[in-house]
């Protein structure tokens, strides 16, 4: 982590996070203390049986102890094929998560709401306005798609 004091850099440090295939990354808007979303490839227990998948984990930067505080989003399922997070600002906050068959936005961590789509690798996005409401995304065959929360 480095810490930016006006122009220059105030100090720098390192943090270990205890997940180890990260597919993105992304700080969330409007907290308190800068908050990091992982959106990662694990295993969760359940029933006794593993079941591969991808999930996401929150941390909260902590400059003083200069390490990462688990916060509450902790193992959130999302699709399958999801590979990409997008932080949305305030008032809406939260995330969204691509995958290829399925764009869904995530609140409160257990709170998510998704949008099946047909199969399509999004590359590229931009927000329309600037409460975060519209989204324009753009596919790797030159497709646009507009999404609204």
């Amino acid at each position: 982590m480095i810490q930016l004091e006006g122009p220059g850099i105030k100090d720098s440090f390192n943090v270990r996070s205890d997940v180890i295939s990260v597919i993105d990354m992304v700080f969330l808007h409007g907290c308190a203390r800068p908050t990091l979303c992982v959106l990662y490839e694990g295993v969760s227990k359940t029933s006794g049986a593993s079941q591969p998948g991808r999930y996401l984990k929150t941390y909260v930067i902590n400059s003083r102890e200069r390490e990462l505080d688990h916060v509450p989003w902790n193992k959130v399922g999302v699709d399958q094929t999801a590979y990409m997070v997008i932080a949305v600002p305030k008032p809406s906050g939260g995330l969204i998560v691509v995958g290829e068959n399925a764009i869904s936005y995530v609140n409160t961590g257990q709170d998510q709401q998704s949008v099946i789509c047909q199969t399509a690798t999004i590359c590229s996005f931009g927000f329309i306005d600037e409460a975060g409401s519209r989204l324009l995304f753009g596919d790797a065959m030159g497709t646009l798609y507009l999404l609204t929360l």
